[in-house]
């Protein structure tokens, strides 16, 4: 198991979550950007799916088991996060304050 096969999922990771690829957002966003009227809001909605198919899925494709740490809701509410050891190892050369690569850490799960 490298450090690239853990994963950090919020909660149970049993509840649908919205993944929208950037490419899909990108070209959404250069189209709407040609329309002559705006509305004043815009949904873009992706594939629907759980944390834990998301995570099977890696596992299948990937050949390999992850090691994995669900976060209780209640740590996500007071801001405690897994911290990925691949993303650890990253952060002393990542240009952006560690808290929010925690945010991102627990968003992404980098699976």
């Amino acid at each position: 198991m490298s450090l690239r096969d853990t994963a950090a999922i919020p909660g149970k990771g049993d509840t649908l979550v919205n993944f929208t690829h950037t490419f899909d957002l990108a070209k959404y966003a250069d189209r709407v950007l040609d329309f002559t009227e705006w509305e004043r809001e815009y949904w873009i909605i992706g594939d629907k799916a759980t944390w834990n198919e998301v995570l099977q899925a890696a596992e299948e494709g990937k050949y390999t088991k992850f090691k994995v740490t669900h976060d209780s809701i209640e740590d996500l509410e007071k801001g405690v996060v897994t911290e990925l050891p691949a993303l650890t190892l990253a952060l002393p050369h990542m240009p952006i304050p560690r808290c929010a690569a925690c945010f991102f850490c627990c968003i992404r799960s980098d699976l």
